[in-house]
């Protein structure tokens, strides 16, 4: 595959060792930010095979021009494993932009991955949604996030009402902390439930650890190799990790919440960055959820934020404790989820209904 560019034809390849500088360079020009090297190890060289997945548009100098880049990972379909993929870093330099690079790389990226994976997932930034719509993927829409404002002012202040007198602040606060009282009172009695507090899966759970996710049709996997890599090892952030913890004299449930706290558009936000119960009761989410909006309480967060795909218990969980889902329009930035199938044996029109996944802040790479 190749392409005419400022600098003559551009041509695709893969990663070679010692291209990580010049691809953290781009990094800061596409998304004015920088990513350290540790941050990109941990990412690639982490997980095993991901440098294999790196595609690459260089100039016939050999100067980066463009970059897209897929992580492996395991997918629960129906019960059965399956390979799958989530594509990420999808950059172009921006004096290069408009000149057919990122359809090169989109094209040279499907290519790659339809030979070594049945189903790759995305989540396309407002840059990159529009070639991501004119290639066709198989299923494009706003990724399901549910918000729990905490700060009635952080709201004003996003609508851009910069002149709200402080006493209707204070009134709006006021009003929300009793509706939010009156939702927090637990719907059943979960005397009979407990949890753990830490930073760290490896001290939380076994070296074997495996949680299923009962009654949902599709997700990416979860466990214990996947968990300590995902939030023990990552450099970029620290997570506060909540584990079920059955009392002992009785069997309960398995489950964990991954909450984190970060600094975005001015805001300080809370994010339930992954949550699952194993059954997938509702009283047992509502419990994690719970404990989670306490924690982020004690953060003074601004609001907490959690996404969730499906119609399912975690839904209702959320529902029932004041989430609500906020459409794009309403948000600072516009977040899409898109999905495209490779394997013929999978069925497309089950995977591209969002009911039969679950889909959580940890399977992006956005937090």
């Amino acid at each position: 595959m190749r392409a005419e560019g400022a600098r003559g034809e551009l041509a695709v390849s893969y990663y070679q060792p010692g291209d990580e500088q010049a691809i953290l360079e781009l990094f800061r020009q596409a998304f004015g930010q920088e990513r350290g090297l540790e941050a990109w190890r941990w990412r690639y060289e982490g997980l095993p095979g991901a440098t294999e997945h790196i595609i690459l548009v260089k100039d016939e100098d050999g100067a980066l021009c463009g970059h897209y880049a897929s992580l492996p990972f395991t997918v629960v379909f129906r019960g059965k494993e399956i390979e799958g993929a989530l594509r990420v870093d999808f950059m172009v330099r921006p004096d290069l932009q408009r000149r057919g690079i990122g359809g090169l790389l989109i094209d040279a990226s499907r290519k790659h991955l339809a030979e070594r994976c049945s189903l790759h997932v995305s989540f396309p930034n407002p840059n990159s949604t529009p070639i991501t719509y004119k290639k066709g993927p198989h299923f494009v829409d706003e990724a399901p996030v549910y918000w729990r404002l905490t700060d009635a002012g952080s709201l004003f202040r996003a609508w851009g009402w910069r002149s709200v007198p402080r006493f209707l602040i204070i009134w709006a606060n006021f009003i929300l902390s009793a509706i939010y009282y009156l939702l927090d009172i637990p719907v059943l009695p979960d005397r009979d439930l407990d949890h753990e507090v830490g930073n760290r899966f490896a001290e939380l759970l076994p070296e074997g650890a495996d949680f299923r996710r009962q009654g949902c049709g599709i997700y990416f996997k979860r466990d214990a190799a996947f968990l300590r890599w995902r939030f023990d090892d990552n450099p970029e952030r620290e997570y506060a990790l909540f584990i079920l913890k059955p009392k002992p004299e009785a069997e309960g449930p398995t489950g964990y919440a991954a909450l984190a706290v970060m600094e975005y558009g001015g805001f300080k936000l809370g994010f339930v960055v992954d949550l699952l119960a194993d059954p997938p009761r509702f009283r047992t989410i509502r419990y994690l959820l719970s404990r989670a909006v306490d924690w982020f309480r004690t953060r003074e967060v601004e609001a907490v934020t959690c996404m969730m795909t499906g119609r399912n218990a975690y839904t209702r969980a959320l529902k029932s404790l004041g989430f609500v889902r906020v459409p794009n329009r309403f948000l600072p930035r516009t977040l899409n989820v898109s999905i495209r199938v490779y394997d013929e044996e999978v069925d497309r029109e089950y995977v591209c209904n969002l009911d039969n996944w679950i889909i959580t802040w940890a399977d992006t790479d956005l937090v």
